[in-house]
């Protein structure tokens, strides 16, 4: 096929338009700036980007003339870029053509990994996972790529009946996404699926919960939130904002959360939790406030309790020493006694605590007395 005015370039280009024209919809459309600011409804991101598929998808037919005409190869690209063109598209009826096109395509060149993962998408976006993982393992036979091993990652968290099946799944999940660096160490989305995997393997593994984990898995979203292409993903956004927020970096979270619903308003989600989380930050300020107030008859009270308890007798011929007798760092055969306060809060899948430590107690050897507030 002659290079000048090459029909597939030029569909290449329409459809990679398209994919622009989405990912950058609010920033265009000049809503970035101005987030709180309701969207009247014809300005629905989904709809918009329906309506352009439609341009394209006319383009893509006045390209395809010759179609008769053109090599088996040719006939692949060509079904590739529509099956990736209708595969933007949220209707039941463009899924079922994208899956037919795409379809044609690994047919006439099953060599084609893009193909495959295009397929392999519209598979997952259907639920049907096992046909997902067949489709990014075929592509990975012709091509090693980051794009299959990254979407290997995430099917396979979602594969397993059995507990020792989910297990192993969530392992090879890490492995894939490992991989998937090894392509090219310095790829934001890349480093992010790998965070994704190890998040998914410390709070579903069958196994004890290892906070090494949980550290590879805040390392990994560290390096993706360093990445200019990551940080424009919302979905990246808000799951590094719900790590922070576990690892009490309110900061980052809060941060996070707000680049969320500047890139994307329509999704109510990082709204929901900024507003939620806004409001336990506000909780724990009044909290400490509270604390501040205690008159000096209640700590004495407080104190008293401690001296009272039975469990603290084994004591009673130690010497005791005020905080401020403390030594700077490690003080030997040396244990504190004290009364905490902890204020849980059920956010997600994990209760927040927060500690609020009363001051001046008597110092000997460790023991604390714990009272827990739910809210």
């Amino acid at each position: 096929m002659n290079q000048n005015n090459n029909p597939l370039e030029i569909a290449k280009q329409f459809v990679d338009q398209l994919y622009a024209f989405r990912d950058n919809y609010f920033i265009d459309c000049g809503n970035a700036s101005n987030v709180s600011q309701p969207l009247k409804s014809n300005d629905s991101k989904q709809i918009q980007v329906n309506h352009k598929l439609r341009e394209v998808l006319s383009r893509l037919d006045e390209l395809s003339v010759a179609y008769s005409e053109w090599t088996a190869s040719d006939r692949a690209l060509y079904e590739l870029q529509r099956g990736r063109a209708l595969n933007i598209s949220d209707k039941e009826s463009d899924g079922l053509e994208a899956k037919e096109a795409l379809s044609r395509a690994v047919k006439l060149r099953p060599e084609l990994s893009e193909a495959w993962n295009q397929l392999g998408e519209q598979f997952r976006k259907r639920g049907d996972y096992s046909s997902a993982l067949n489709c990014f393992e075929s592509a990975l036979k012709h091509e090693m790529n980051k794009i299959s091993l990254r979407n290997a990652s995430m099917v396979l968290r979602q594969l397993g009946t059995t507990p020792e099946e989910k297990n192993s799944n969530l392992l090879k999940s890490v492995e894939r996404a490992k991989k998937a660096l090894e392509c090219d160490v310095c790829d934001g989305i890349s480093w992010y699926i790998l965070g994704n995997a190890y998040l998914t393997l410390f709070f579903k593994s069958q196994t004890k919960r290892d906070e090494s984990i949980l550290k590879l898995c805040k390392a990994a979203y560290l390096k993706a939130y360093n990445d200019e292409k990551a940080t424009n993903q919302t979905d990246f956004l808000f799951n590094y904002a719900t790590v922070c927020h576990f690892d009490l970096d309110f900061e980052r979270a809060l941060n996070c959360l707000q680049r969320a619903i500047t890139i994307d308003p329509e999704w109510e989600e990082p709204l929901d939790k900024q507003t939620g989380l806004t409001a336990y930050l506000k909780d724990m300020c009044s909290m400490i406030d509270k604390l501040a107030s205690l008159k000096s008859r209640r700590i004495k009270l407080l104190i008293d309790s401690l001296n009272k308890d039975s469990k603290l007798k084994i004591y009673d011929k130690k010497k005791f020493v005020e905080i401020k007798g403390l030594e700077i760092g490690t003080n030997q055969s040396t244990d504190l006694i004290c009364k905490e306060f902890f204020a849980c809060y059920k956010t997600g899948p994990v209760f927040q605590h927060f500690c609020l430590q009363m001051r001046s107690f008597r110092v000997i050897d460790y023991i604390a007395k714990v009272f827990c507030v739910e809210n």
